[in-house]
């Protein structure tokens, strides 16, 4: 059985390249997915249909082939990490798509079945059912190659009303990654965050062999505006950090250090050897440890009405060492602006800085943290290639080199 699913996922890869291979083997698994068909072939049943956008070859999100007008809803973004002309130049993509002469410029991907789809076989049907809602379609989205990539499924209605936005966990890691939000979310229902706001969690469980997770819309978000790259204040920082408990503790007793080991036992060599060597050097120093939201970027937060809001939770942690969350957010912008893995690192430390002073972290601890930061971000990406994630070549060999430079500065 694994070695036809492995033929299969190979077909479908040449016929439809790469990335939509990945998702249709995650969604679709057992039809016949087919690109730009000139018609329904005999004996078979069409169970969903959708437009590629922006092109085959660059595929980005699959929206409804028969609702042009899903388009807008469908490609609107939440972050504060873009500019006014990037703002502009994309409603003008937005107006063009959704008229007739645009809409036909995007390829139909076309599903099919030898027979009638099952009940809870389509992830639409599902999301109606749990939903209670028998007018939702549904837009899938899907990243560039990262270690937690996975399908996201906004569900809205004809109208283009957005109900909600469901993850698709499909292998351990991106399941793990739904688990830890979902708690993340249940802690925050029961004690509201009192300078951000966070999503409510709409519904949680399995489909098929998969899991899904639903958050709610932020209502107001067509009016959210925002610096790109703008840090988030201290105030938010600092409640983040206290929300599960501060305290000291030696670097290798701490639960986030545990799972760091844990998460990298299985990988290469050199990275076990790495984490070792970081160990042994620092394994025993005091330092100040709290929580962190683990994917403190600017595409995961908007400021809405003057009240930042934010998002993903996949990765919060308590017992993590004060002060990754702000190297995290001045890494991922430096290398989203530069792709270079060691720029990013020397901008992060002078980024975050001020930053760090206020949390109260010293300036001894700077390199050990962005070494600590670093053991973090290359096991993520070890992880997520071991367990078929795709991986942008050449990302975890960076991060292993840069992480060795650094533990020797800590």
């Amino acid at each position: 059985m694994a070695e036809l699913a492995g033929r299969s996922q190979e077909a479908r890869g040449r016929a439809l390249g790469r990335d939509l291979a990945w998702l249709t083997g995650i969604m679709w698994p057992q039809a016949d997915v087919v690109m730009s068909p000139t018609h329904v072939p005999a004996g078979r049943r069409v169970g969903e249909a959708f437009a590629v956008i922006p092109n085959a070859s660059r595929p980005r999100l699959l929206v409804p082939f028969s609702s042009p007008a899903l388009v807008e809803p469908a490609m609107r973004r939440y972050d504060d990490g873009m500019s006014a002309i990037s703002r502009a130049m994309r409603s003008l993509g937005w107006r063009f798509a959704a008229s007739s002469v645009g809409w036909t410029r995007f390829p139909p991907l076309v599903v099919f079945f030898d027979r009638d789809p099952r009940p809870d076989e389509l992830l639409t049907q599902h999301l109606r059912a749990v939903l209670e809602r028998p007018d939702v379609v549904t837009a899938i989205s899907f990243g560039p190659p990262r270690p937690n990539r996975k399908p996201v499924v906004q569900a809205m209605t004809l109208d283009g009303d957005v109900l909600g936005f469901g993850k698709v966990g499909w292998n351990g890691p991106t399941k793990a990654l739904l688990r830890t939000e979902a708690s993340a979310l249940h802690r925050f229902a029961s004690h509201p965050p009192q300078t951000f706001r966070v999503p409510e969690l709409v519904h949680e469980g399995p489909w098929r062999d998969h899991a899904i997770t639903i958050t709610a819309p932020i209502a107001t978000a067509r009016r959210s505006r925002g610096r790109p790259g703008r840090t988030p204040s201290v105030e938010v920082t600092h409640e983040i950090a206290r929300s599960g408990g501060i305290a000291v503790m030696p670097l290798a007793s701490t639960p986030w250090w545990r799972s760091v080991l844990g998460r990298g036992a299985l990988d290469g060599e050199s990275t076990t050897l790495v984490l070792r060597w970081l160990e042994e050097l620092h394994g025993r120093r005091l330092m100040w440890h709290g929580s962190w939201h683990g994917d403190w970027a600017p595409q995961n937060m908007a400021t809405v009405d003057g009240v930042l809001h934010v998002w993903d939770w996949e990765r919060a942690l308590d017992g993590v060492p004060l002060g990754l969350d702000p190297i995290h957010f001045a890494f991922q912008l430096g290398l989203r602006r530069r792709g270079d893995v060691s720029r990013a690192a020397r901008q992060a430390l002078a980024r975050s800085a001020p930053m760090l002073r206020a949390l109260g972290v010293p300036s001894d601890d700077d390199a050990l943290l962005l070494a600590c930061y670093l053991a973090e971000l290359l096991v993520r990406f070890e992880e997520g290639r071991r367990h078929g994630a795709p991986v942008r070549p050449g990302v975890p060999e960076a991060l292993l080199a840069e992480l060795r430079l650094w533990v020797g500065r800590a």
